[in-house]
């Protein structure tokens, strides 16, 4: 194996975790190989470093005298209220209402603003129902009755130009391509005919 493959179990070698077959060839890598030798050293010396600063168990009350001591205390800062007589409890829901002035202002200007708008919608659908009551009339109309086509004067059906003007203009019965001859040619062109 290479150093970088056996460098991932050298950690598991240290704490003797490492199956007996992996074992054996990491010491025989680690006879040839200085560096994961070193490695090895090093985690070693860490770990006997946290041995020798390992902290000894507590035990099973430490816990529960540590809780009681931060209980005491947060109890000892804790400040005692005066006692203020509170109003009792059967006062009605309008007196309580009343007591916070800014949604009781806030309600109100609601219920305003309802019932004026409320008030013109519903006066402008009665007098649009008058309106349309009143303004209906029937018209009878005989059962073959068809609609005119509108009139909007001649139309002519295929375009036909006079012959005083085709006698001088090849173009206006499309003789002449006007994108491949230029404006002077036909001129030129209609003069001379």
């Amino acid at each position: 194996m290479h150093c970088d493959e056996i460098q991932r179990y050298l950690c598991d070698y240290v704490d003797n975790e490492l199956p007996q077959t992996l074992q054996q060839v990491v010491d025989e890598h680690c006879e040839q190989c200085i560096q994961c030798k070193n490695i090895i050293a090093e985690y070693k010396k860490t770990s006997l470093l946290l041995q020798l600063r390992a902290v000894p168990d507590p035990g099973d009350t430490y816990f529960e005298n540590t809780w009681n001591v931060v209980t005491e205390r947060m109890r000892a800062r804790t400040l005692a209220m005066p006692n203020i007589a509170l109003p009792s409890q059967s006062t009605s829901w309008l007196t309580r209402f009343m007591r916070r002035p800014v949604l009781a202002f806030a309600t109100a200007a609601m219920v305003i603003f309802v019932s004026i708008t409320g008030y013109y919608l519903l006066k402008d659908m009665q007098n649009t129902e008058e309106y349309v009551d009143n303004d209906i009339e029937y018209i009878v109309l005989p059962a073959n009755w068809q609609p005119e086509p509108p009139d909007f004067g001649v139309v002519p059906t295929s375009f036909q130009p006079e012959a005083e003007f085709s006698a001088y203009s090849r173009a206006a019965i499309g003789g002449i391509d006007p994108i491949s001859k230029s404006a002077v040619f036909q001129q030129v062109e209609s003069v001379a005919k």
